[in-house]
C-alpha cells in the first residue's frame, strides 16, 4: 500500500496536491517548515510574536480585553542557569 501511495503522489510536489484536494473539497495544508510558518502573514496580523531583547516569543494564542498577553521577560542567555544546575545535581561546574 505505501508503495503505491507514493508511486501515486511523486510525480505532483505537494503545493499542486494541496491546490487540487481543496478544490475537491478536502481539507489540506502542506506541511511547514517553522521560519515558514513564522513568516506568514497571520502570524504577524495575530500578534503572535513578541520580541524582547534580541528574541523573538511567542505570545499567547488569545486576547484579554482586547490586549496581547505578552512574557514579562526573555529568555535566559544560553548557560546562565548551568552551574546552578550542576551544583544542584551535585556535579562540578565545567
Amino acid at each position: 500500500m505505501d508503495a503505491a501511495l507514493i508511486d501515486a503522489l511523486a510525480p505532483r510536489d505537494a503545493p499542486d496536491w494541496e491546490r487540487s484536494f481543496r478544490a475537491a473539497g478536502v481539507p489540506a495544508a502542506c506541511l511547514q517548515t517553522l521560519d515558514a510558518a513564522l513568516a506568514m502573514p497571520q502570524i504577524a496580523a495575530r500578534r503572535f510574536l513578541a520580541t524582547m531583547g534580541d528574541a523573538a516569543v511567542p505570545t499567547l494564542p488569545f486576547r484579554i480585553g482586547g490586549q496581547t498577553p505578552v512574557p514579562a521577560t526573555g529568555p535566559r542567555s544560553l548557560g546562565a542557569d548551568t552551574a546552578e544546575v550542576l551544583a544542584e545535581l551535585g556535579l562540578p561546574d565545567a
